[in-house]
């Protein structure tokens, strides 16, 4: 934004544009994932999971999240996550590694996480999230990967291939293709996009993995409330647009449950 706003005539395509709510510029074209939107279907996919009789779940209903930053991007993801959590009745601890790159920081905090009764970690801390991949393996547990299918990420490791379910999405190559598309063919610039659920910008991956290892019962209420969440049944809470909020569901999704 600052370089847009300095080079008025140059122009800017922003993907992972955080002032998507903000002012929008004359010569730059933004994309936001609605990262809520991700997070309230991982919350609901981890809370589903913990209560299951999954070979690799506990009889106790935590799960976590790893993030890389306390920072509003960061915790649009995991402020739905956690009113998921909340919504079903199981207990989520964010635990921030304060690295984008350190594995070792990733692995630690995930440890964390698992060895407190998490069987479902959630990260949300780039490469620095592949150590929560080992952790799981280690506790044999559960781990969800963010905006790439990480199976294929971690396809080298192979006994993580029973820990990994899903990873949250981003429609990344549809949407880069449609917005390149939009600027060669209408010189469409000024525009900004915000991209969730229901069109097509975000999702979880279900891939034969995630098939394979999740019930079927879980995979149809997954399904059933995707729809909720189109309709607006559901609506996601969003850390970024309400950061005054987010600590108290933050701190109400740690509270301990029966």
């Amino acid at each position: 934004v600052e370089a847009a706003t300095n080079y008025p005539d140059q122009k800017f395509f922003d993907f992972d544009y955080q002032d998507t709510f903000g002012n929008e510029l004359t010569n730059i074209y933004g994309v936001y994932y609605k990262a809520y939107d991700m997070g309230y279907l991982a919350g609901y996919l981890a809370s589903q999971i913990t209560v299951s009789n999954m070979p690799l779940a506990n009889a106790d209903k935590k799960v976590g999240a790893v993030v890389g930053m306390d920072i509003p991007d960061l915790n649009d993801f995991v402020g739905s996550f956690c009113q998921a959590c909340i919504d079903n009745g199981v207990q989520a601890t964010i635990v921030y590694c304060n690295s984008f790159s350190d594995q070792e920081a990733g692995y630690s905090s995930a440890m964390e996480l698992y060895n407190d009764g998490c069987d479902v970690v959630w990260q949300v801390a780039g490469s620095a999230g592949i150590g929560v991949f080992r952790a799981a393996t280690e506790t044999g547990r559960y781990a969800f990967g963010v905006d790439v299918d990480q199976a294929g990420v971690i396809a080298n490791y192979a006994e993580t291939e029973g820990m990994t379910i899903t990873s949250a999405m981003k429609g990344l190559y549809p949407t880069t293709y449609d917005t390149l598309s939009d600027v060669i063919l209408n010189d469409n610039w000024s525009k900004t996009l915000s991209l969730g659920l229901n069109e097509h910008g975000v999702g979880l991956v279900e891939n034969e993995q995630y098939e394979r290892l999740v019930p079927q019962e879980i995979r149809d209420s997954l399904t059933a409330l995707y729809e909720k969440v189109k309709s607006g049944e559901i609506v996601p809470f969003s850390a970024m647009l309400d950061q005054e909020k987010w600590p108290e569901i933050r701190d109400e999704a740690a509270k301990p449950v029966e």
